[in-house]
């Protein structure tokens, strides 16, 4: 190879490993910008839940998202988990619904439109874990499921095995 041919071929290889470091940074920059979303709309989400404003909470959902509650109920669909969440907060156990505290754990992106978050909670029944599937659609972060594990009393240990 001459002098004359090399020159091109670095300047070439030069520039590809400077684009693969921009695209690679500019993917960063968008999953941050992600991540703060996400952890937003979940912040969003306490604060709605906090105000009793059930509509507002439920917005945040997938018209087919659905959500297992500490109970295990299984509901299925956005209209099914407002209509659920209102009868909850109208209810006499309304009063133990307010002061909601947490703070989201981890946000871990499967794809770059799809994410896990686990958020620890803390209310003045319990505490417990919250985990989060989301996606993104026209560019916006939506709650397609969402599941609450509560956490025991770590004093108790695990139950007596049998």
């Amino acid at each position: 190879m001459n002098v004359k041919s090399f020159a091109p071929a670095v300047l070439s290889t030069i520039l590809l490993v400077a684009a693969g470091f921009e695209a690679a940074r500019s993917a960063e920059t968008a999953r941050d910008a992600d991540e703060k979303a996400i952890r937003s709309l979940i912040a969003r989400m306490v604060e709605d839940w906090n105000k009793h404003d059930m509509k507002s909470f439920s917005s945040h959902f997938a018209d087919d998202g659905d959500s297992v509650n500490r109970f295990g109920q299984w509901f299925r669909g956005r209209a099914k988990i407002e209509e659920h969440l209102i009868e909850l907060h109208a209810s006499p156990f309304r009063d133990q619904l307010v002061g909601r505290t947490s703070e989201v754990e981890v946000v871990r992106f499967i794809t770059p439109d799809v994410a896990v978050a686990h958020e620890s909670v803390k209310d003045s029944t319990s505490r417990y874990i919250m985990t989060y599937v989301l996606s993104k659609k026209d560019g916006r972060w939506k709650v397609e499921s969402v599941t609450v594990s509560v956490i025991g009393n770590p004093g108790q240990g695990p139950p007596p095995s049998r």
